[in-house]
């Protein structure tokens, strides 16, 4: 068992759990022992992870959660796992997943425990038209877990491993729901009561069950629905299996039980019981997670998660802490009984990073040099030690007589003094502050803290990173001036290229006195006269523009401990230079905004009245301008010049945007003259890279420009991918509405054209961080979703550099994206997709693109009618109406568009004319449609018959009943030949039939109706079915209107009985039906 100190270093580690969700967090950190809260391990380079660290079960224990859910989050934190804490034997993959709700023929629960033997990467393979096909081969397949963890698992495996298991389990679960309380007030991990653990069968939907949902009656998947309990939408309690033998089995206040086995692992939610049941078939797994597949292949590790349910479309939330719990429970009492071995010792602690050379040394034989250690004959340079020849004898004259040696030489010449010997203050900064400098007071303060601050062994080193234009230099010119005074020397570099570099390093070495000789190398000499400025002399070297992906920074920071270095730069990568702080500098506050035009346009209101509508004006200006500070300084030049007023900025901007933002102010004090050249030196980084990653990150950008510039779901992309490869299997020639082909595949961006899944992951990966890093996008999580977004000016910017060719091209990728996106799968699956109506709205924006196109190709009408119906899926309806109206007059207008090719395309405007509510509309293109599928399909072709009910559906709500009745006694008659053959009754015609009947009056053939449809369905679905239910009631109303009491009062009271068991009193149906119970059984005393 581990010591009870904490470790030294993070090579002490050995053991981690990653989490995915912070309530499974959470409920780990509740089994800590002790937390080294009061210890900083730091974490490896390029590591953008945040570890906890604790004792658990004696032993130490670093915790990490991802930033996001799923197989590219945990792969990446545990390539960042292994490079920070190289040690770890053992990492722990814990938190909530769905489950099978049997597993080898033994009841599961809702808190029993599922442990990896191994993990099952499911959905990686290939997407033909009619099915998936995971790839299985030797090289696709996740490895087995090593010989450590198969020798635990065999142990747990054992009735006693499993004994001693379970016991400890229930402790750390009895610990977990203590502490809670004790230090939260929170009974959160106490479990549900039993009979909210409900398991319904495979093919028992989720959904709207009173007919009136259009959504849920189609069988498509609804958000209105899945946002309501079982209990809320009514489903059928009939239908879900009693609970009642976990009373007895084992109740949820128990320890919960554990099982051991394969695990499937995608980067999906499974909410369906058919999907849960097929994957568990093909694959043999008794679970569902999402963490799993990205993690397995980086570090060694078991996936241990707790069941919160049954991964079906009735799943809730209500279970995820109790489960959360019981993994966690489970976890450390694997922990309690893993045995790490004797570990070689990997130190990588700062001390030993740093190396002999590069720590203090009080004996040293120079004074003036407290780097250079006296046994190793040499100085550290970013790190590093270089040793040669010294020439004995050769001495540097100085007033002490003392030599300095530098790379194991000597400065040479005897007229060299030493650098720390010139007559400062030095001050080598390239202009004045900025008059027009406005707030960041607080960053202001938090810079010159840390810069102020003793660090011991190392530099004080921020970084400064953001948007290009948003002001990071102009901080530290306001940084610069206020510490003046308490530095010795203060040294401007811009290291936006090398020339500028060494030309800014060549002036440091002349004003320290120590001009470049002849083939001296600027910047290595300017670097070794830092390093050996005398103890006491504090100097600050800013590091300005930081901005080449290509450059390692680190090569621009002097060894030593005495200096402070401030570095910006829109890489978010140089973040992890600093040794004090870092800061990714955002837009200003309104207020600082609204003080910063008026001043760079030198606007003073005179009256308070006058004042407050300036201010409406500038806040308009901010809107327009996202905040940003160079456009809103050239915003306020362009107005100071009486080149527009502030009211009348916007209207010029949105007639002018190029002009604009190209604007620049005569006396502009910025590097970049105007806002696009600061968003052109980023992709300039790009343009310049040969490599593929920087190349996808162009095309991902060129994508992005035609979307809305907030929050795009990445994974919209991956599911473009993967729809791509079964749009590849049909070719070009095949024209049918409602396909996409190989030649819209061949409109895609390159990046989304790749065969490969594996490189494709990888390269999209890449490009995301290039997009981030260079500050052109953030990325975060909106609804659990990971999402890209850009500043508004960035998103016009790359509009604006597109010629109209280029920009129609890329609209027509955008808008293939977005459809390949759920073509070929089920899109009721992608949990994004409400995400996505702002970016098709957007995209539609374009009608001046879309209507301008001459004679389309039949590929762009397939493309235009597939955007209608996913627009018509996410109610965006008159949208919808938008895009068939254009493709209508594309196709030379209605009359010229009627053919048997695209009478689908009829039936779909008439849908959406039904539904906004527009029945006249509808009526006419459901004609057009009946027409020609009445000329090209049999009288009992299911197309022909769902038309033939939509048309009956818009004449009803017209009030044309003889009409309804004419079209649906067509359906009925095929129906009555189908029942005959040996089919089932169409009680969803019967069933509107009956209603249309009811609602005329005519209650004697309604009774007919719907005692056909109740007999029929009585011994086929179950006493609680909520169709059933409806149906009965309604054959009570049918008994009441018609004077038969007796017969209404046997329906409702045979209803009344199942309602009281399954709804509220409060309940609208209810109480509805009660009321109806009363009229009856007063009309009968009557």
């Amino acid at each position: 068992m581990a010591s009870a100190s904490p470790p030294s270093s993070r090579s002490e580690f050995q053991i981690a759990i990653v989490c995915a969700l912070p309530l499974e967090a959470d409920a780990v950190d509740l089994l800590f022992d002790g937390r080294f809260d009061d210890q900083r391990y730091g974490r490896a380079r390029g590591d953008n992870n945040t570890y906890y660290a604790g004792r658990m079960a004696g032993h130490a224990v670093v915790l990490l959660q991802l930033p996001n859910m799923g197989p590219l989050a945990a792969a990446s934190g545990s390539a960042g796992l292994r490079s920070s804490y190289p040690n770890v034997q053992l990492a722990l993959l814990v938190g909530v997943c769905g489950g099978l709700p049997v597993i080898n023929d033994q009841s599961v629960y809702l808190g029993d425990v599922v442990v990896s033997k191994r993990v099952v990467n499911y959905d990686f393979g290939r997407q033909y038209p009619d099915r998936f096909v995971p790839k299985d081969g030797v090289d696709d397949r996740l490895g087995r877990a090593n010989k450590d963890i198969r020798g635990l698992l065999a142990w747990l495996q054992r009735e006693r491993g499993m004994k001693l298991l379970l016991s400890k389990a229930a402790d750390n679960l009895a610990i977990i729901q203590k502490k809670a309380q004790e230090e939260y007030g929170s009974n959160k991990y106490s479990p549900l009561p039993d009979w909210d653990d409900r398991i319904f069968p495979s093919d028992y939907q989720h959904r709207h069950r009173s007919g009136e949902c259009g959504t849920c009656d189609q069988g498509h998947f609804c958000q209105a629905a899945a946002n309501l309990s079982c209990t809320e939408i009514g489903c059928d309690q009939g239908q879900h299996h009693s609970r009642a033998e976990r009373r007895l089995e084992r109740p949820s206040g128990l320890c919960p039980r554990v099982f051991i086995g394969s695990i499937a692992s995608g980067n999906a939610v499974i909410k369906s019981g058919k999907h849960r049941d097929r994957i568990a078939e093909e694959h043999g797994v008794i679970a569902f997670e999402m963490e799993g597949a990205g993690a397995w292949d980086e570090i060694p590790c078991i996936v241990v998660k707790g069941i919160c349910d049954y991964a079906d479309s009735h799943k809730s939330k209500l279970w995820q802490n109790f489960a959360a719990a019981t993994a966690a429970s489970v976890a450390a009492a694997i922990i309690d009984r893993y045995e790490p071995s004797d570990m070689v010792a990997t130190d990588i602690s700062a001390s030993s990073m740093s190396g002999p050379a590069s720590r203090h040394a009080d004996d040293s034989i120079y004074g003036g040099m407290n780097e250079i250690h006296p046994q190793n004959h040499g100085i550290a340079v970013n790190g590093s030690v270089s040793h040669g020849n010294v020439a004995s004898g050769t001495l540097v004259s100085g007033d002490d007589n003392a030599g300095t040696i530098v790379h194991g030489n000597y400065y040479g010449g005897s007229n060299v003094t030493d650098a720390s010997r010139s007559d400062g203050p030095h001050w080598l900064v390239p202009r004045a502050v900025n008059p027009l400098f406005t707030g960041r007071s607080a960053i202001i303060e938090t810079i010159e803290g840390a810069i102020d601050q003793e660090v011991s062994g190392c530099h004080r080193v921020f970084a400064l990173t953001g948007l290009g234009g948003q002001g990071k230099s102009e901080v530290c010119l306001q940084v610069a001036n206020r510490v003046r005074q308490r530095f010795w020397g203060v040294f401007w570099v811009d290291v936006g290229t090398l020339e500028s570099a060494k030309s800014s390093f060549s002036q440091v070495a002349s004003l320290l006195g120590m001009p470049l000789s002849a083939g001296e190398d600027p910047v290595k000499k300017s670097l070794q006269l830092l390093a050996n400025v005398r103890p006491g002399r504090r100097w600050l070297l800013i590091l300005d523009n930081a901005d080449d992906e290509k450059t390692d920074y680190h090569g621009y920071i002097p060894s030593g401990s005495q200096g402070a270095i401030l570095v910006t730069s829109r890489l978010r990568d140089c973040q992890d230079l600093s040794t004090v702080g870092c800061h990714e500098l955002q837009d200003l506050d309104e207020a600082d905004c609204v003080k910063l035009l008026f001043n760079a346009a030198r606007i003073k209101p005179a009256t308070d009245d006058e004042r407050e509508e300036e201010v409406q004006a500038a806040k308009r200006v901010i809107q327009l301008l996202g905040s940003h500070t160079l456009a809103l300084v050239h915003a306020g030049a362009y107005i100071r010049k009486g080149l527009c007023t502030l009211s009348g900025y916007p209207e010029v901007y949105q007639a002018q945007q190029q002009r604009l933002l190209n604007f620049s102010p005569g006396q502009a004090q910025s590097r970049y003259r105007s806002v696009h050249a600061t968003f052109e030196a980023s992709a300039d980084v790009l343009e310049k890279s040969n490599d593929f990653e920087a190349q996808t990150a162009l095309e991902l950008l060129a994508a992005l420009s035609v979307l809305h510039f907030r929050d795009v779901p990445l994974d919209v992309f991956q599911d473009a991918w993967r729809g791509a490869q079964v749009a590849k299997t049909i070719p070009s020639t095949d024209l049918a509405l409602s396909k996409l082909t190989r030649w819209h595949v061949q409109r895609l961006p390159g990046f989304l054209q790749s065969d490969d899944a594996w490189n494709h992951d990888l390269v999209f990966s890449g490009a995301i961080a290039r997009l981030r890093s260079l500050a052109l996008i953030t990325t975060g999580t909106l609804r659990g979703v990971l999402t890209a977004s850009m500043h508004p000016l960035v998103h016009e910017w790359l509009l604006l550099r597109q010629t109209e060719a280029s920009r129609r091209g890329r609209r027509l990728a955008g808008a293939c994206i977005l459809m390949l996106s759920n073509f070929g799968a089920d899109w009721m699956w992608q949990p994004y997709r409400p995400l996505l109506m702002t970016h098709s709205t957007c995209l539609i924006q374009y009608e001046k693109w879309m209507s301008s196109m001459q004679n389309p190709s039949r590929q762009e009408v397939q493309l235009l009618e597939l955007a209608a119906r996913s627009l018509y899926k996410d109610k965006l309806l008159k949208e919808a109406v938008n895009i068939v109206d254009m493709i209508f007059r594309l196709l030379g207008g209605e009359a010229k568009a009627l053919s048997a090719d695209n009478f689908s395309l009829f039936r779909l405007m008439g849908t959406i004319q039904l539904e906004l509510p527009r029945p006249n509309k509808a009526i006419r293109y459901f004609q057009y449609a009946l027409q020609w599928s009445r000329k090209t399909l049999a009288r009992d072709d299911k197309l022909r018959l769902g038309i033939t009910r939509q048309a009956a559906a818009a004449f009803r709500q017209e009030g044309q009943q003889d009409e309804v009745l004419a079209l649906l006694e067509e359906v009925l008659e095929v129906a009555k030949t189908e029942l005959n053959n040996g089919g089932s009754l169409d009680i969803a015609t019967l069933r509107e039939v009956g209603s249309i009947y009811f609602e005329a009056g005519d209650t004697e053939n309604a009774i007919s109706i719907f005692e056909r449809v109740v007999e029929y369905q009585a011994p086929r679905c179950s006493k609680f079915d909520a169709d059933f239910l409806i149906d009965q009631t309604v054959l009570g109303d049918a008994y009441y209107e018609d004077g038969q009491p007796d017969k209404a009062i046997e329906m409702f009271e045979e209803v009344s009985l199942i309602r009281k068991s399954t709804l509220p009193p409060s309940n609208p149906d209810r109480l509805n039906l009660e009321h109806n119970l009363a009229l009856a059984l007063t009309e009968k005393n009557q």
